[in-house]
């Protein structure tokens, strides 16, 4: 349908009315006050039901041997997460199963300082995670301990 052109146009207005959005909710109040019980109710609820992880943090650092590094640290780190599966989620299930805790990501960030690694575990309760952090730390220990020797 076309205007014609002695008619007014109509133009609405995109403006909002505040006391009308305000008197809707008012009416609608139940629906409100239901719903935000409900979401509340179901945030409780996970937050009894969901198992707490600890997160443990540890830089470790990557001696000299003479004025030279032990090893390249990108190198140590690529060796611990091929050994301790960091990239493999379903292996950090079962570890968590198996003995509570699994190691995360291990990584030589760059930016900061040139021989130090992070690793970062997870595990149910506190002492499993840092027992975990403890196994890469001796497993570095050990792998590096002829290389140390034959340098003495």
């Amino acid at each position: 349908m076309q205007n014609q052109p002695n008619q007014p146009v109509c133009i609405e207005e995109d403006e909002i009315d505040l006391v009308e959005l305000l008197r809707t909710i008012k009416r609608r109040r139940k629906i409100v006050y239901i719903t935000t019980a409900i979401i509340t109710l179901l945030a409780i609820i996970y937050v009894f039901l969901k198992t707490p992880l600890y997160e443990v943090k540890a830089n470790v650092r990557i001696g000299f041997i003479g004025k030279n590094l032990l090893d390249d640290p990108t190198t140590i780190a690529k060796t611990l997460q091929a050994v301790f599966h960091t990239d493999e989620d379903s292996f950090k299930s079962k570890e968590l199963n198996n003995s509570g805790a699994y190691v995360d990501s291990i990584k030589h960030n760059t930016r900061k300082t040139k021989n130090f690694i992070e690793i970062v575990t997870y595990g149910l309760d506190n002492n499993k995670s840092i027992a975990k952090t403890q196994e890469v730390v001796n497993f570095l220990q050990k792998e590096y301990q002829p290389k140390i020797d034959q340098y003495i």
